[in-house]
């Protein structure tokens, strides 16, 4: 059992597109999920349901000669060498200062490399006398290659649900196909350098049309983030760094049916953030994922976390395929919970008939009076957390579940 923390979570989050779409080009991205295709480096961003099929390449903009291509082919391949869980930092946060200043799906923003590398948490160098002064020379190049590689980056989707409004202002699921860039720039400033390329730092820009379309609107849906996605190192923090955007984009999926503390499985967390199972030595594995949990926690990023079915004292030999299919809880913050408890697109169902039940209305204040998590509470009643979770949006349990909500409610209050 993990201790929870009682403080009020920061809400520190920036705001970004949810699409299935999205989440498979940032998870390809991440993963330097590129492989050679006919011509082009091509990334499958289509889904196992089949509800998407498309695929990214990494091509030129314009028509180039035999040779222009080569020379082009040979300095995409350094660039992408270099694709990492940084460029899907840098989508991220392009998304999200254009979700902020933008007031239609072509407007452009603009960013300089100082924007992408202070919303990293990345702080400037200080100069002789201890002031800050700039960022170094290295870090603005790198940021100037992840430019690089969205701006000659193509998505194709095949086949796309999305949401289309009828003259009857009536709501549908269509199918839908289309390609654009990833991320289009009108400008770009910088310098040329000895290889005769521009090494830009400024850039006016904006996603592109497969994203930025369908990001105003009907059928609209973005996520919260924290920022502690984007402060993480590439490399020596991937895992928190991949485990904090997969959340945050399941969080805001199960948000229409209030299905926050639906568990996880091990085997679905690691398959998330494409990690593997070092088979000899599992414990490391193991150990790692544990650590990644408790600093997300340790940083808000969630508020808690627990293994439902799995206890780690009592480990035999073939403990591993028992700890794969474990099932984990994970807390979301309060914060999270709240604001998208503002979306109201589906009513909550009750799970039994209504009952005039005044004590339970006083759940969640005393929950939070108790300075318990939803979790913790879970454990103390002895139901589920989703129950909990249900019952603090005014939702009426099934009478066992009630009977013991209310002997907890009188056990602390009388």
């Amino acid at each position: 059992m993990k201790k929870r923390k009682s403080t009020e979570e920061n809400d520190n989050n920036i705001e970004t597109d949810n699409s299935t779409l999205y989440h498979q080009f940032r998870s390809a991205l991440a993963t330097n999920d590129f492989k050679a295709g006919e011509k082009y480096l091509t990334a499958d961003l289509t889904t196992d349901s089949k509800k998407l099929k498309a695929i990214a390449e990494i091509k030129p903009s314009v028509e180039l000669s035999e040779d222009q291509l080569i020379d082009w082919q040979n300095n995409m391949i350094r660039n992408v060498m270099s694709m990492d869980d940084l460029t899907a930092d840098v989508l991220d946060i392009l998304t999200s200062v254009w979700l902020e200043k933008s007031a239609s799906p072509t407007d452009m923003v603009t960013l300089s490399v100082d924007n992408f590398l202070s919303l990293r948490g990345i702080q400037p160098k200080k100069n002789g006398d201890g002031r800050r002064g700039g960022f170094e020379e290295e870090q603005r190049k790198i940021i100037s290659n992840q430019m690089n590689i969205l701006d000659n980056t193509w998505i194709k989707v095949h086949e796309m649900e999305v949401t289309e409004v009828d003259e009857r202002q009536k709501k549908r699921r269509v199918k839908w196909r289309g390609e654009s860039k990833a991320v289009y720039i009108s400008y770009r400033f910088g310098k040329v350098n000895n290889d005769n390329n521009m090494e830009a730092y400024v850039w006016n820009a904006r996603p592109g049309d497969v994203f930025a379309n369908f990001l105003f609107g009907h059928g609209r849906q973005t996520a919260l983030l924290s920022q502690k996605a984007l402060e993480y190192d590439p490399y020596r923090q991937k895992v928190e760094k991949r485990l904090a955007r997969y959340f945050a984009w399941q969080w805001r999926n199960r948000q229409s049916s209030v299905s926050y503390f639906k568990p996880f499985t091990i085997k679905t967390l690691l398959e998330a953030i494409k990690e593997n199972v070092y088979y000899r030595m599992p414990s490391r594995t193991k150990e790692r994922i544990e650590k990644a949990l408790d600093t997300l926690q340790n940083d808000n990023v969630i508020r808690g976390w627990q293994y439902e079915n799995f206890d780690d004292s009592k480990l035999k030999k073939g403990w591993v395929d028992d700890w794969l299919t474990s099932k984990v809880l994970i807390e979301p913050p309060e914060a999270i919970i709240l604001q998208y408890e503002k979306i109201k697109k589906f009513p909550v169902k009750s799970f039994s008939q209504p009952i005039e039940i005044n004590e339970l209305s006083d759940l969640k204040r005393l929950r939070k009076e108790k300075k318990l998590t939803i979790l913790q509470l879970s454990e103390e009643i002895g139901i589920s957390a989703s129950t909990i979770s249900r019952v603090e949006r005014g939702d009426i349990p099934s009478e066992d579940n009630k009977l013991k909500i209310i002997e907890w409610i009188k056990s602390i209050t009388t």
